[in-house]
């Protein structure tokens, strides 16, 4: 479970960040959830997204607005593997600059849902990654 959550991880973040986006979408399960957390301190999405298509249109948007993380890293919480990404401080004070993604795997190996926490108190004792 560890490697393969891993793998599906890497794929999709590898895929959203060079623009494939059948790739990425390949990876996801068509009924994908995707939830953010940033408990009213810093802009997440109000509601869970559902579907593929909605969830990529999402997170291509969001990768457009934010650009590229100025530092990932792979780590292990709770047992599985996340990514944690820094990217660089915004004009608008809300919006985060760390965030840590983890994903859930379905029956058939695709991402079923994806899980992003914003929110700075819960990633206090997250070791965030330093850009170079």
């Amino acid at each position: 479970l560890q490697q393969r959550t891993r793998t599906a991880l890497e794929g999709f973040l590898g895929a959203l960040l060079s623009g494939d986006v059948a790739a990425a979408e390949a990876l996801l399960a068509h009924d994908v959830l995707t939830l953010t957390d940033g408990r009213g301190e810093v802009r997440a999405a109000q509601v869970p997204m559902v579907g593929a298509k909605r969830v990529l249109t999402f997170l291509t948007r969001l990768m457009e607005l934010r650009g590229t993380p100025l530092a990932v890293e792979l780590q292990w919480l709770n047992g599985l593997p996340a990514l944690a990404l820094v990217y660089a401080p915004a004009k608008d004070p809300l919006l985060a600059t760390n965030v840590v993604v983890r994903v859930e795997l379905g029956a058939d190996g695709r991402i079923a849902c994806i899980h992003s926490v914003l929110t700075p108190r819960k990633l206090s004792a997250v070791r965030m990654p330093v850009p170079a």
